[in-house]
């Protein structure tokens, strides 16, 4: 019978240690951190004035990548979306700053909003400050063309097809809230997606394949 010694134990734990260093430094780097192990512990490039970082009740790896990355490199494509505001109130001011309580409700699929309301928040908040060069781009990737700039005309013709694509990405996918991740609104809603065409009578899919089935990966910020 072979009694496994003592220095066998410290080594085994110390290799589980090195891995696990050394799988948390390349999901850092994966998710867009300088990450690199030395001498046994991680180091991580944070903002500055912030030299140590000290962690409390992280039970996983996953969960401290996820709490690092929550910290210092929030993903800010949510706020791409419309507010609550936008989506549930007929009317009232849209808030000026972009932070998680303003984005708190669940949206579920098969939500029709007011698409005055949606344009509204498209005029006075989403494309507002963009310079004719911005608008420009957006309307090239629309449409296809490649303009240097764009009619007053045009640029209203965008902001109409803005306005209805964000209202038919809705219907189709909802919209999550600022609590959860991507994937995790996958999970919750993917079984909830209504059929193709039931948005609208002038939606039309001649150009492009039907994004938002049951395998669509949600995606914040992006409309189709």
């Amino acid at each position: 019978m072979y009694r496994k010694q003592k220095g066998d134990i410290r080594d085994t734990i110390m290799n589980f240690q090195d891995y696990f260093t050394s799988r948390t430094a390349k999901l850092l780097r994966d998710r867009g951190f300088v990450a690199r192990k030395r001498k046994g512990k991680l180091y991580i490039n944070t903002p500055q004035g912030v030299k140590d970082v000290q962690l409390e009740n992280v039970s996983g790896l996953l969960e401290l990548v996820d709490t690092l990355e929550a910290m210092f490199k929030p993903k800010e494509s949510i706020y791409k979306e419309p507010p609550d505001v936008a989506i549930i109130n007929k009317s009232g001011q849209f808030p000026e700053e972009k932070l998680p309580e303003h984005y708190d409700r669940y949206i579920m699929p098969k939500t029709r909003v007011d698409m005055s309301r949606i344009r509204d928040w498209v005029d006075n908040k989403k494309t507002k400050g963009m310079t004719n060069g911005s608008l420009t781009e957006e309307y090239n990737e629309w449409q296809g063309t490649n303009l240097d700039s764009i009619s007053s005309e045009q640029e209203e013709s965008l902001k109409d097809s803005m306005t209805f694509r964000i209202a038919r990405k809705i219907w189709y996918v909802g919209r999550r809230p600022a609590s959860l991740k991507d994937h995790e609104w996958d999970l919750i809603t993917s079984k909830m997606r209504p059929k193709r065409g039931t948005f609208s009578r002038n939606e039309k899919w001649t150009n492009m394949r039907f994004p938002y089935t049951q395998s669509y990966s949600y995606e914040s910020g992006v409309t189709k």
